[in-house]
């Protein structure tokens, strides 16, 4: 049985695991016990013995999978190292692997065709990246034509080299413009390179993870950033449902430490998501878009909003709209630890130089 909606373990009595007991592990058991739904427990490489966590949830000795059934058996990755977890399970027999994301996006039982209309003179192009995940991507397109925006916007969907059904996303979308890549550009290159296709004023960069919560959101962004041309970012409130909370943007530390910013007043941060950003395009290809050096991913978007910051303008979280965020549909791929390790190292020689108290203060006051 496929598994397509969080529901369809009520239906289905087998095992059921999370792997990850971290944080959002955790977050995402109570996630599942609104459903009716209660996983027997965890594994993870981290409690390789096993553990008794505080919340008096177990998590079972890595060991125990050998006496699993793996046709009955099932497993919820809620772990940021999936690739690996997923190989890991692989190898001990299971495939009944379903990561958090895709049962958190809207299911869709039939593509019907997506009707954008065509504008001949966009004020903003929205840009999304995808590598597989067409369902994702498909409910992200769906939920943007159906969020009630009046401002004129284009799409422009990159596609790196999908193996799914997004290689053929021209048949489900009308007046969307759709670049298949040669070659894998990874999500930096994806996005620097659709954005030169890009004929709005202002560009959004957008996530196919994401769902539009609030209607009207690009039309709340957009009035916003037309009325203060000092604003080179601008982003909404973002829920992430599997934290059961929101996704702060930064700000950092006189050492270079980031800090997280709840705040519900419109305020400058040092760098925001950037799965539903507002950017004058005049801004993106003055500072070059992505740095490839970041290449293929990680601290290239955290960068960008410094570069944005350095030359003058305002990186501002906007909380009177909000997006979703299910996250892990835009990239899932192996190896991310040692790029984030690399680009880490990069980012912070870069700017270590930049976080002044009384830079970072004067700044932040602005708004």
């Amino acid at each position: 049985m496929k598994i397509e909606r969080l529901r369809d373990f009520c239906v289905y009595p087998n095992q059921l695991f999370i792997w990850g007991a971290g944080e959002a592990g955790i977050n995402f058991f109570k996630s599942c016990c609104i459903f009716g739904i209660k996983p027997k427990g965890f594994f993870d490489n981290g409690f390789a013995e096993g553990k008794i966590l505080t919340e008096g949830l177990e998590v079972f000795p890595i060991a125990m999978l050998e006496q699993l059934e793996p046709e009955c058996s099932y497993f919820l990755i809620s772990s940021i190292r999936e690739m690996e977890v997923v190989k890991q399970l692989n190898d001990y027999g299971f495939y009944n692997v379903v990561y958090k994301n895709t049962l958190g996006m809207p299911c869709v039982d039939e593509y019907e065709e997506l009707g954008f209309s065509k504008e001949e003179n966009p004020e903003l192009s929205v840009l999304i990246t995808a590598y597989n995940e067409w369902d994702c991507t498909y409910s992200c397109l769906k939920s943007l034509l159906e969020n009630g925006n009046k401002t004129s916007f284009e799409v422009i969907l990159g596609d790196d080299c999908s193996e799914d059904m997004t290689t053929n996303a021209e048949q489900y979308l009308k007046n969307v413009t759709v670049v298949h890549h040669k070659n894998r550009m990874n999500y930096l290159g994806n996005v620097n390179e659709i954005a030169k296709r890009a004929r709005g004023k202002y560009i959004m960069l957008l996530g196919n993870d994401t769902f539009f919560s609030s209607y009207g959101y690009i039309d709340s962004l957009m009035n916003r950033i037309r009325r203060d041309s000092s604003i080179g970012m601008i982003v909404g409130k973002i829920w992430v449902p599997w934290k059961v909370g929101y996704d702060y943007n930064t700000r950092f530390d006189e050492d270079g430490t980031p800090q997280l910013v709840k705040c519900d007043e419109e305020c400058n941060v040092d760098a925001v998501w950037p799965i539903a950003t507002i950017i004058p395009k005049k801004i993106w290809e003055d500072l070059g878009g992505f740095d490839d050096i970041y290449l293929p991913v990680y601290y290239e978007d955290t960068d960008f909003c410094m570069r944005v910051i350095k030359c003058g303008y305002d990186v501002v979280s906007y909380p009177k709209t909000e997006i979703t965020h299910f996250g892990g549909g835009t990239y899932r791929w192996g190896g991310w630890l040692d790029s984030l390790n690399k680009n880490r190292e990069i980012f912070e020689n870069r700017w270590k130089n930049h976080f002044s108290r009384e830079i970072r203060e004067r700044y932040w006051e602005r708004r």
